[in-house]
């Protein structure tokens, strides 16, 4: 009964700490890209009518509307790069954590127990350093908007408070 207690702890542990996680940000992420996608091509097919309906009045030239295929690869990139370093960040935890549920205790050995300990808390570590990892990542790869309005955030912040 213990055991059976113990495996279903690691698998629910397992399943919400690594697979859920990674199956909802690979799902919202993918689902964002594509709205991205039907809003950039709605918004193209628009200007692309009201550009021929300037053009047929006036003899200019029709503005240029920029293609979205860029963004989506940035977009896809970011998801990715999230994606994989989650997955890097917390499926060590989570196999160290079956690994000490499956293999059978051995008898008690000093050093033996504090290597064990040593990986369950530097693994630990991983898997909190997952939580803050996103804020790295739009800084990192996101380009100059999220860093922009950043450092427009900060200054506002220090300005209300009165810091300068």
């Amino acid at each position: 009964s213990t055991y059976v207690c113990r495996v279903i702890t690691s698998l629910l542990y397992a399943f919400d700490t690594t697979l859920l996680p990674l199956l909802s940000i690979a799902n919202f992420g993918w689902i964002t890209i594509k709205n991205v996608h039907n809003i950039h091509t709605r918004t193209h097919i628009a200007s692309r009518f009201e550009a021929t309906a300037v053009r047929t009045r006036t003899s200019g030239t029709s503005r240029q509307v920029p293609q979205s295929t860029k963004l989506k690869r940035h977009l896809l990139k970011m998801l990715i790069v999230q994606v994989l370093l989650l997955f890097l960040f917390t499926a060590p935890h989570t196999i160290q954590q079956l690994y000490l549920t499956f293999v059978p205790n051995t008898p008690e050995q000093p050093l033996h127990n504090a290597i064990d300990k040593l990986i369950y808390d530097s693994f630990s570590l991983l898997t909190f350093i997952a939580s803050g990892m996103p804020f790295y990542i739009y800084t990192i790869i996101s380009g100059t908007i999220f860093r922009k309005t950043l450092l427009s955030l900060f200054k506002t912040s220090i300005s209300k408070t009165g810091m300068s």
